[in-house]
């Protein structure tokens, strides 16, 4: 039996079609546009009285009673944060501002509160000034950076809105526990060794500042309350002003730059993301 007449036929007239080769093209060459740099952070703002107001925060670490310490450093830290927001002439109540400034002195008042807290205050409390001295220089560059960039944090916020005068209290509160959980996030979070640097090459000599320090606190104290805070009371010489500029031109140190640039673009991201819904 011979082959099939309709495949013949196929095979006949089926017309071989050329292989498609890709035709290779010269690619455009790629332009790479040169990295867009982040804008320059703005200067610290590392004043001499928050400096100043800084070097009262350590100080407060060797107050001679147990709970004062603490009582001391929340006074400092809401002074900083009502300074900033006065001169800025922000409307916004001492008492709204205190989340800010950890201020525990509400919790203190009650008898409640301290008679809980006071044994083991007392327990604690020579294991406290034993660690402060022991550790008085690593504590001392923490509490600088601490007060200076809490100050900076909030003239940050009130820039951008986040702390305002003209909301109701509750408002302004809540705002205030958010910056300052955006504050603590940020600057556990940084990268602070070169500033820490800085600030040791300074060797601020802590047998002076602290006992000078622990006088001007005496007199804060006697501010109380008051609506507006004022400057800080001058003292009997000038131990804490010569020691305080010491430390200012240690943080005026190039490193200050990118550091600040870190931090700044972290308290940023953190301010967005306590954001409310919606």
């Amino acid at each position: 039996m011979g082959p099939h007449p309709t495949r013949e036929r196929d095979a006949r007239h089926a017309v071989k079609k050329p292989s498609r080769r890709p035709r290779w093209t010269a690619r455009p060459p790629r332009v790479f546009s040169p990295a867009v740099e982040p804008a320059d952070p703005s200067p610290l703002d590392a004043s001499r009285e928050r400096v100043l107001a800084a070097l009262l925060y350590f100080a407060a670490r060797f107050a001679p009673l147990p709970l004062l310490d603490d009582l001391a450093r929340a006074q400092v830290a809401t002074w900083v944060v009502s300074r900033a927001v006065s001169k800025r002439g922000a409307a916004i109540a001492r008492a709204q501002l205190a989340p800010l400034g950890e201020d525990s002195r509400g919790f203190l008042r009650g008898c409640l509160g301290a008679l809980l807290r006071l044994p083991l205050a007392v327990v604690l409390f020579p294991v406290r000034k034993v660690a402060a001295l022991v550790f008085g220089v690593r504590n001392l560059v923490r509490d600088v950076l601490e007060v200076v960039l809490l100050a900076r944090v909030v003239d940050h916020a009130l820039d951008a809105g986040v702390l305002r005068g003209d909301v109701s209290e509750a408002d302004q509160r809540a705002a205030a526990l958010r910056v300052r959980g955006a504050f603590d996030r940020a600057f556990e979070g940084t990268d602070l060794t070169l500033l820490q640097r800085a600030l040791l090459a300074a060797k601020v000599p802590l047998g002076t500042v602290v006992p000078a320090a622990l006088r001007r606190l005496r007199a804060l104290r006697g501010q109380g309350e008051a609506a507006t805070p004022g400057a800080l009371p001058a003292g009997g010489d000038d131990t804490l002003e010569r020691e305080s500029d010491r430390v200012r031109d240690a943080l005026s140190s190039p490193a200050v730059r990118e550091t600040l640039r870190e931090f700044d673009a972290r308290v940023d991201r953190e301010l967005r993301a306590g954001l409310p819904p919606g």
